[in-house]
């Protein structure tokens, strides 16, 4: 036989699929576990956005889900709110080579999140995405608490350093950042931070609950600590989305379901008022020096009463100020350069949607609640057929999203960013593979 009669024995190509789960894992999930810094995190997302992008043309699947309806029409809005603010940019003096860089930026983010999201709802890969979701959301809650409750002089001289971190109020604890040196010196994160993600995961944790599964002992004190952890946050946002999310977590599910439920958000009460009340001693009690910490307001105004008395928290007079700022630029805004700036007396918008009105006007904004549309459209889809968790999901997230954090079009380094757009590729991924599922198959992604 000639050399060239013999086969040639077939080239083997590395599967994009683990390829872009590692990257992920380097570009997306190390950078939040142990960099402080929001810029760093943001270049590794970027770069992961590029490599995702790259990798989702040879994922099996994906080509076709890229052409489905809903998908093209979220992909259009995300466009238009980019055209606007990149006319709202340039309008308002922003150099065009910037602006293109910011919104080209943020847009392959957004599509990065997007092959993601897909890769990681297939089977293959779920079962390890929700044991990520549940390790990652063990260590914060257990860290927060910990450093709540037990290692009270810490958090009290860690107050002392910024006027963001209040000791008789729970912050969001990272743990691994202790591990990363100067890296990770920032182990710390705002209260309001940390009600956000503790009742975005105890929604999903509890939709989880009802269907019993192998460890719903371990669950349920889950849901117990974050629910605990989220009465210590003293957020009003996190109590509007638990309580948003309650009547479609609960609606048709029998009585003992909710009757469960009702008596874990009445023990988290009593645990969590009986742990701001075991703080507010300790912190009252005489330091070294002899000298007595200063008691500050009893727990019931922290976290009961004072959530009514604090009002807007100046909210509503930063969006005045805001409101007559864009005055002449409320149709395309003022570009993404502007948004997470400064407003009257907060430190950026405090509301997503305003965010998105600032930097590319009502156009960006009729676009963004067009992309909550479909979102939920495809969530509601899926609830009907027995899956709740993506909605659940959404309301949560987008609820939080209201009254608190900032841009989600200009790619950054916070939390906002990965959160609302998975929260809006979950339910589109979730739907496009229920529907390739032939009639006889098991269906099984209401287990996710």
């Amino acid at each position: 036989m000639r050399p060239e009669e013999f086969p040639t024995p077939p080239t083997r190509r590395l599967a994009a699929e683990p390829v872009l789960v590692g990257a992920a894992v380097v570009g997306g999930l190390m950078p939040w576990l142990f960099i402080s810094s929001p810029h760093y995190r943001e270049v590794a997302a970027l770069a992961f956005g590029i490599a995702a992008v790259c990798l989702g043309w040879s994922i099996p699947g994906l080509k076709a889900a890229a052409r489905d309806r809903l998908v093209r029409l979220v992909a259009a809005c995300l466009f238009v709110a980019h055209a606007a603010s990149l006319i709202g940019g340039l309008l308002h003096g922003e150099p065009a080579g910037k602006a293109l860089i910011s919104g080209l930026s943020g847009i392959t983010g957004v599509l990065g999140l997007g092959v993601l999201t897909w890769v990681l709802l297939l089977p293959r890969w779920r079962p390890w995405a929700w044991r990520t979701f549940i390790a990652v959301t063990v260590m914060l809650v257990v860290g927060s608490l910990l450093g709540f409750m037990v290692f009270t002089r810490w958090h009290e001289d860690l107050s002392k350093l910024t006027p963001h971190m209040d000791p008789r109020r729970l912050g969001l604890i990272w743990a691994t950042r202790f591990l990363s040196g100067d890296l990770g010196r920032e182990f710390w994160a705002h209260t309001n931070t940390a009600a956000y993600l503790f009742a975005a995961a105890w929604v999903v944790l509890m939709d989880a609950l009802f269907r019993r599964p192998k460890h719903a002992l371990a669950g349920w004190i889950l849901a117990l600590l974050l629910m605990v952890a989220v009465f210590l946050t003293a957020s009003r946002s996190a109590w509007v989305m638990v309580i948003l999310a309650l009547p479609p977590l609960l609606v048709f599910r029998g009585w003992r379901y909710p009757l469960q439920v009702g008596a874990l958000l009445a023990l988290a009460g009593i645990l969590g008022f009986a742990a701001a009340n075991h703080t507010a001693e300790r912190l009252a009690k005489p330091v070294t020096n002899g000298q007595t910490a200063a008691p500050g307001d009893p727990a019931e105004n922290i976290h009961l009463g004072s959530l009514v008395e604090r009002g807007s928290s100046g909210r509503l007079s930063a969006y005045q100020i805001l409101w007559k700022d864009l005055e002449g630029d409320r149709l395309f805004g003022q570009g993404l350069a502007v948004t997470r700036k400064p407003v009257s007396n907060l430190l950026h918008e405090h509301s997503t949607y305003l965010a998105t009105l600032r930097g590319g006007g009502a156009f960006a904004l009729a676009a963004h609640l067009v992309l909550i549309g479909c979102t939920f459209g495809a969530a509601l889809w899926l609830a009907r057929r027995g899956c709740r968790w993506p909605l659940l999901l959404a309301i949560a997230v987008f609820s939080g999203l209201f009254f608190d954090r900032s841009t989600v079009f200009r790619l950054t380094g916070f939390d906002e960013f990965p959160t609302h757009w998975l929260a809006v590729w979950i339910p589109l991924a979730m739907l496009i593979h229920r529907r390739e599922q032939s009639p006889q198959s098991p269906d099984n992604l209401s287990s996710g």
